[in-house]
C-alpha cells in the first residue's frame, strides 16, 4: 500500500479537470483557519441502483482487510441498509458476526439505514415496529456496536405512480410514531433521518424543507422527543452543475446547501450530515463520480460548508468496486475504488482541519497545490467518539 504521502498528488489529479458551474463565492460565512473539531467520516456500501444491492467485494473484504485497511484506520463509521439485513445478514448470522468482529476491532460504530418508517401510516405498517426491535437485538448478539438508525426519505419519497399524495402531517407522525416505538427501549440510540427536499429545490412555503423540519421538530416535541440529526441526500453534482429545477426554477448552489445546513444546526438543533455523492457521477463511471464527490467536497467547504459528518455513499451503477483502498486508479487493478475515494476525501478533510483552505479561489477555476510544510501526512487526528 502506498503512503498516504501521495495523497495530496492523486487529489490534484482528479480535481484539476473541473471547472463547476455552481461553485462557491464569499458570499456566505467562510471557514476559519482552524476548524473547532474533526469532523466525522463515514461510508455505505454502494447498492449499484438494486434494492438491497452491494458491490461485488463486499463480502470477501470482510475477510481481506489488507485490501482496505488504510480505510478502516480513519473510519468513524459504517452505514447499512436494512434491506441488506432482510435480505442477506438475517439468513447468515456467521457472516454477520464475522462483519461486527472487523469493525468491532477497528473501533467503528453502525448506522441503520432504515426503511421502516417510510409510508408507515399510509401502508398500516405495525406501529410498535416490532421488526426494527427485532432487528437491534440481532446487531447486539452479532456484536454490532449500533449507534443510530436513519430513517430514510421519510419526508421527502414520493409515492409510487397512481397512488396518489401523501400528506405532510402523515410523513411527520411516521417519524414520530417510530420514536415512540423504538425510542423508550434504546435510549442511546440516535434517531434522525435521510431527506432530499432541499436538493428537490423545496426551501420555502408550505411545501418547503424549513417548514417540514419546523413541523417535525415541534411535533416530537410534543411527544417528549427530540431529533438527533438530518442527514442531506443533497447529490454534490447539483451544486456543481448549478442545475435548475423545471418545477419552480429554483438554481442549486453551494450556497443553497450552506443554507440548509445552517437551518438544520442552528434553527431546528441537530446535527447537519452531509450525504457526499454525485448522481451525475454514479450513472456515469467511477471516474466522474470521484472527480464530482472530491470537487463538490471542496467547494462546499469553501463556502463554509461545516457538517457534523460527511458520510460517503451511492445507489448509482458506479462505481461498483469498493476495494483495494488504493486511491491512485492506475495502480488499481479496479480503477477508481470507491474506498480509494474515502481515503481521498479523508485527505481533503484533513487539510481543511489542518487549516489549509486549499488555495481554490472563488470561481472554482483554479485548483492549486495542497502544500503542508512541516507537517507529518501519516499523522492522523484520534477518532471523535461522541
Amino acid at each position: 500500500m502506498k503512503s498516504t504521502k501521495v495523497l495530496p498528488l492523486l487529489l490534484l489529479a482528479c480535481l484539476a479537470p473541473m471547472a463547476p458551474a455552481g461553485a462557491a463565492s464569499d458570499a456566505v460565512r467562510p471557514p476559519t483557519a482552524t476548524t473547532e473539531r474533526r469532523l466525522q467520516r463515514w461510508y455505505q456500501d454502494n447498492n449499484l441502483a438494486a434494492n438491497g444491492g452491494m458491490p461485488p467485494d463486499f463480502i470477501s473484504r470482510h475477510d481481506n482487510l489488507p485490501s482496505w485497511t488504510e480505510s478502516l484506520k480513519v473510519m468513524d463509521g459504517f452505514g447499512i441498509n436494512s434491506v441488506v439485513y432482510d435480505r442477506l445478514l438475517k439468513q447468515d448470522a456467521n457472516l454477520a458476526t464475522r462483519l461486527g468482529e472487523v469493525w468491532r476491532s477497528h473501533d467503528i460504530p453502525v448506522l441503520v439505514d432504515s426503511i421502516a418508517a417510510t409510508w408507515a401510516h399510509h401502508f398500516g405498517y405495525d406501529l410498535a415496529h416490532p421488526a426494527t426491535k427485532n432487528m437491534l437485538t440481532r446487531f447486539r448478539a452479532w456484536g454490532w456496536d449500533v449507534r443510530s438508525i436513519a430513517l430514510q426519505s421519510v419526508l421527502s419519497k414520493p409515492l409510487g405512480r397512481g397512488q396518489g399524495s401523501y400528506s405532510m402531517s402523515k410523513r411527520v407522525a411516521d417519524v414520530v410514531t417510530f420514536f415512540q416505538a423504538i425510542r423508550p427501549g434504546h435510549s442511546n440510540l440516535k434517531i434522525g433521518i435521510i431527506d432530499a427536499l432541499p436538493a428537490k429545490g423545496l426551501v420555502s412555503g408550505p411545501d418547503g424543507y424549513r417548514a417540514a423540519y419546523l413541523q417535525l421538530k415541534n411535533s416530537l416535541a410534543e411527544a417528549g422527543y427530540a431529533l438527533d440529526f438530518i442527514m442531506m441526500d443533497y447529490p454534490i453534482d447539483f451544486a456543481l452543475t448549478g442545475k435548475v429545477e423545471s418545477h419552480n426554477g429554483f438554481r442549486h448552489s453551494f450556497e443553497a446547501m450552506v443554507e440548509a445546513e445552517r437551518y438544520i444546526e442552528e434553527v431546528i438543533g441537530c446535527q447537519a450530515i452531509l450525504m457526499l455523492t454525485s448522481q451525475r457521477g454514479g450513472q456515469a463511471s467511477a471516474d466522474q463520480w470521484r472527480s464530482d464527490v472530491l470537487a463538490g467536497l471542496q467547494d462546499y467547504l469553501k463556502a463554509g460548508g461545516s457538517p457534523y459528518q460527511v458520510y460517503l455513499n451511492a445507489w448509482y451503477p458506479e462505481p461498483v468496486w469498493s476495494t483495494p483502498d488504493e486511491p491512485d486508479p492506475a495502480l488499481n487493478p479496479n480503477g477508481a475504488t470507491k474506498l480509494g475515494t474515502f481515503r481521498l476525501v479523508d485527505e481533503m478533510l484533513r487539510a481543511h482541519e489542518a487549516g489549509d483552505p486549499l488555495n481554490i479561489k472563488p470561481d472554482g477555476v483554479d485548483r492549486e497545490t495542497f502544500k503542508r510544510p512541516g507537517r507529518n501526512p501519516a499523522a492522523r487526528p484520534k477518532k471523535d467518539e461522541s
